[in-house]
This record gives C-alpha cells, sequence and structure tokens, in this order.
C-alpha cells in the first residue's frame, strides 16, 4: 500500500514511513539528525518537515524542536543495548525491536514533501558497484590476515587490549578467514550497500534502494499514518516513476495524475495563511478572509452582464461568487482585484529561481472596477494557477466571446482598457501604434481544403485527415497538443489550461505564445471545425 498522501495536491510522505521505505540507508535516528540541520555530514541534512494542522494547513517544524525526539530515540537505544548485554535479548531482536519502535518515538501528523526528499536521497546515495563491493571483500581479508599475524608486543596487539578484546581475538578473525574461504568465490551479487555519494549523481544512475509502497503490517501501518487519517493518498504511478531509472527532473516531480499543481511558491504561502488564521481565531482577532460562495446566476442573468458596458463590485461577486477580503494570494476590494504582493523578507528567503516568479508576480496588473466584461475573464485566465479559484459562468464566457466575435475586435488587457478609459476621461487622444510585423498567427484564411470540408464529419475526423505539416506556430501547438487538452480539460478547456499544455511542450526553436494569441487561434480552428 502506497504511503504517500497528498497535501493540498502536493506529495507528501509522513515522516514514521521513511524508516520502511527506505530500510537499507534511512533509520529513524538518521532522518531526525537530518532534520536536526546538526550534521552537515548527514545525508539528509537540511531537509525540511511539515506538521500537519486543522483547516488543511500546516506549518513547519523547527530544527530545535526535534532535540526531544533524538534523546528519546538515544535512550531506546541505550535500553536495547543494555538488554542485549544482559543476554535478554539477541542482537537480531534488538534489531528488531529498534525498526519497530524507533518509529514510534517520530511524532505523528508530521511529513516531508516527497519530491524533496526523494532528490536529497538520489544525490546523497548511490549503490556500490560490484567491482567496488569486490574490493572491500578483498580488504577485509587482507586486514583480517593482519590482525591474525600481529605479534603480542606489537601495536596492534596494544589497541586490541586497549579496547577490551578478548584473549582470543587473533583466532577470531583467522575463523573468519577460515569461513570466507570455506564458502568459496566472492559474489558481489549477492551484497547490496550503500552509500553516501562523494560526487554528483549521473544522468544513468537509478534512484537508491526506496519503495513508496513498502510492506507493512496492519497494526504498523496505523501507527505510521496516524495523524492522515482525512488525507487523500497518491497513486501507484508515483512509486513505478521514482524507482525507474532518472532520464528527467519530471521523475523527481508529483503525481501525473495531479494536472499542474500548484506552483511551491502559492502552497508555501497557503499554508502560512493557514497557520495566521488559526493563530488569530485563538487571539480573537478579526477574520479578513473573503467570503466565498456558490454561483446561481441564470443563463438569461448571466447574457445579461456579458452584454454591459460595465461592472462593479457587485457583478465581480454574483459571477465569482467571491466577495470582499483576502482570496488566496488577491485582495478583492470595492475598487478592483489585486495581487497581494510579496514582501521583500518572503522574496529574499526564497531561492533566486523562485525570487525571478514572485517580481513576476507582484508586477501583474489589477483589474480595476468599472471594468468591461472581457477585463474579467481575461484577468482570471491570466492569473497564475494555485494563486486563485476564480471562475465565471460559462454561460457569460460564451456570451462575452461571442460578442467579441460579432464586433470582429478581441478583447483587451486590463491594463490596456484601463488606459483607454483613462484617455477618454481626460479628452485625450489615444494612439494605437501600427503592427508592421504581422505573423501567421493572426491569419484567417481558410483552413481547410476542399476534401475536408465534409459537414458530417466530426472534429477529430478533420483532424486525422488534417495536413498538420502544413500548419504554422500557434496553430500548429494547439493541434498538435488537442488530445491531450481535451483528454484533462474537456472539449471547451479554457484558454489558460491550452496555454499551459502548449508551453509546456513546446518544441526547440518555437517561441512561446501570449494568452491572446492562444485565444485567437482557438477561434480560428474552432470556425475551421478542427477542434470543438
Amino acid at each position: 500500500m502506497s504511503v504517500v498522501v497528498l497535501i493540498n495536491g502536493r506529495e507528501a510522505i509522513p515522516v514514521r514511513a521513511i524508516p520502511y521505505m527506505a530500510d537499507s540507508t534511512v533509520s529513524a535516528e538518521i532522518l531526525v539528525r537530518g532534520v536536526l540541520c546538526s550534521d552537515h555530514n548527514n545525508a539528509l541534512h537540511g531537509l525540511s518537515a511539515y506538521q500537519l494542522l486543522a483547516y488543511e494547513c500546516s506549518r513547519k517544524v523547527q530544527p530545535v524542536e526535534w532535540r526531544r525526539v533524538a534523546v528519546n530515540l538515544h535512550a531506546l537505544s541505550d535500553t536495547l543495548r543494555r538488554q542485549e548485554l544482559k543476554g535478554e535479548l539477541t542482537h537480531a531482536e534488538g534489531t528488531a525491536e529498534w525498526k519497530r519502535e524507533s518509529v514510534k518515538r517520530l511524532p505523528s501528523g508530521v511529513y516531508i514533501w516527497k519530491d524533496e526528499f526523494s532528490r536529497k536521497h538520489f544525490e546523497r546515495y548511490r549503490r556500490l558497484s560490484n567491482e567496488e563491493l569486490a574490493q572491500c571483500h578483498r580488504h577485509g581479508l587482507e586486514m583480517n590476515r593482519e590482525l591474525a599475524s600481529a605479534s603480542d608486543d606489537s601495536y596492534t596487539a596494544e589497541i586490541m587490549a586497549a579496547h577490551g578484546a578478548p584473549e582470543n581475538w587473533r583466532e577470531a578473525f583467522q575463523a573468519d578467514i577460515d569461513e570466507a574461504a570455506a564458502e568459496g568465490p566472492f559474489n558481489p551479487d549477492s551484497f547490496c550497500v550503500y552509500v553516501p555519494r562523494g560526487c554528483e549523481p549521473k544522468e544513468t544512475d537509478t534512484l537508491s534502494d526506496v519503495t513508496f509502497s513498502p510492506w507493512i503490517e496492519q497494526d504498523e501501518m496505523l501507527v505510521v499514518m496516524e495523524g492522515f487519517e482525512g488525507a487523500p493518498r497518491a497513486g501507484t504511478k508515483s512509486d513505478e516513476r521514482q524507482s525507474a531509472s532518472r532520464e528527467s527532473d519530471d521523475q523527481q516531480t508529483p503525481n501525473e495524475a495531479i494536472e499542474d499543481p500548484a506552483p511551491a511558491r502559492f502552497v508555501q504561502r497557503a499554508m502560512q495563511d493557514g497557520f495566521d488564521k488559526i493563530t488569530r481565531e485563538k487571539a480573537g482577532e478579526r477574520n479578513f478572509e473573503a467570503k466565498v460562495a456558490a454561483v446561481n446566476l441564470s443563463d438569461e442573468r448571466c447574457i445579461e452582464l456579458a452584454h454591459s458596458h460595465e461592472l462593479r463590485i457587485a457583478d465581480w461577486t454574483a459571477l465569482t461568487g467571491i466577495g470582499i477580503g483576502v482570496h488566496w494570494s488577491y485582495v478583492v476590494s470595492a475598487e478592483g482585484v489585486a495581487f497581494r504582493k510579496w514582501t521583500e523578507g518572503e522574496i529574499s528567503e526564497a531561492s533566486v529561481d523562485r525570487q525571478i516568479e514572485m517580481h513576476q508576480d507582484n508586477e501583474a496588473a489589477p483589474l480595476k472596477f468599472p471594468c468591461t466584461p472581457a477585463m474579467i475573464i481575461l484577468f482570471i485566465d491570466a492569473a497564475q494557477p494555485g494563486s486563485h479559484s476564480f471562475s465565471v459562468p460559462d454561460a457569460f464566457r460564451q456570451a462575452v466571446t461571442e460578442s467579441a466575435q460579432a464586433t470582429d475586435t478581441a478583447p483587451q488587457a486590463p491594463d490596456e482598457a484601463q488606459e483607454q478609459r483613462d484617455a477618454a476621461r481626460s479628452g485625450a487622444q489615444r494612439v494605437t501604434p501600427a503592427d508592421d510585423s504581422p505573423t501567421d498567427d493572426d491569419e484567417t484564411d481558410e483552413l481547410l481544403p476542399d476534401d475536408e470540408k465534409d459537414e458530417t464529419k466530426t472534429p477529430a475526423e478533420r483532424r486525422a485527415v488534417h495536413d498538420i505539416a502544413k500548419e504554422r506556430g500557434c496553430r500548429r501547438m494547439i493541434l498538435a497538443n488537442w488530445d491531450t487538452i481535451e483528454k484533462l480539460h474537456g472539449s471547451n478547456p479554457k484558454c489558460i489550461e491550452i496555454w499551459r499544455i502548449v508551453v509546456r511542450n513546446l518544441q526547440d526553436g518555437e517561441k512561446k505564445p501570449v494568452l491572446k494569441t492562444v485565444r485567437n487561434n482557438r477561434d480560428t480552428l474552432r470556425k475551421a471545425g478542427l477542434i470543438p
């Protein structure tokens, strides 16, 4: 059974499951030393763990909080070692007891992100090759021979006596030599040894000895999953993918069955917001979170709003079901909807790549009221996935699209439309720069030859006989990816959904299209009957 759970759409592993998953490399003690961040030589040094709280949010467990866990594990180890020395337990019994009881000393409801653990484990552990195992075997035999032949007045004898070795220690080493000789030639295939890496992993290397569906007894599984009873389980595909050869970075990403998970920066913000919300509620402070309700507009009302010249906050709330206040990464007010900008402190703590994304988030143009219906749709479609839950009824979206097609004008982006209104109010004349470089993406010529214009054919049948090699630019990208788009998002996907898949599958030399270009070419392909 898979031990991977989903936290806000991202795959996570309970810390109690890790000693079962990576039995030969990561014990409970090694895991705790890693999250303690006190041992730079530890293979998991710097790994972060999180505690699952209420409201589907989490908080980061600080390294200092693991000290008590480390003490408890050390106490358990001392107890078992003392029982072995007294003869109350054999070494095998002590090992089995340690594996079972050490997991219980780890905190319940605490997890580590699966992709972070997999990446760290892959980068720090490698399996010894057969040549290295054979060399270790030869070195061990040579060491035993030297020890067995050491004289009484040698430095080796002094060291053995200082460490309390029995008087027959030479006979013990000789017995090991005789036993190895009796077993016959050394077979490295019979051994599986993992060691920390000394260099960067190769692309041909495989993920070390880790399984995300370990064999765990039912009573032990209850202990492992304590605190995650309400969390959904991930599928088994991720286990197969992680165990396979590491061909690309995609093998370290969340389960493919979850399309376009929220970027990590928004997941982290959501967790922090949830924790702050709980803190405010306990302190009796006011909650500034926006109220959210279901949208119950009739198609007639949606069409009426789509044909309005200006929409305001009341219309926004009626269309989206989202009221005034903080909604995920946005702030909704009577004046408009704006991205809740990242602070300098939040940006400075992020990685360089994430800082770039956060700066770009802060540059997002706000939606200002009053606005046109088309501006609302463009604003929602352009917003980053995972930063909001904005949506409008299909009847409203379709009516706005049809209205734009009827007037033969494409909807303007929020900042463009706002600039036009401001210019009109001030009496200034707006100058539109000429476009002297039309591209194939703006063409609206016939796409189908005469033999493909059979009206009885479905869009799929037309695509099957259509020569996609003659297409260029964004039209070709949409057609090449349409089967995937339709499978994931249905026959009437949003422009942002089309754009994400097109951008993800860009070929060498292809330029990333803007959202407006995707929208225009989608409408052109629909007119041609190549897509629904």
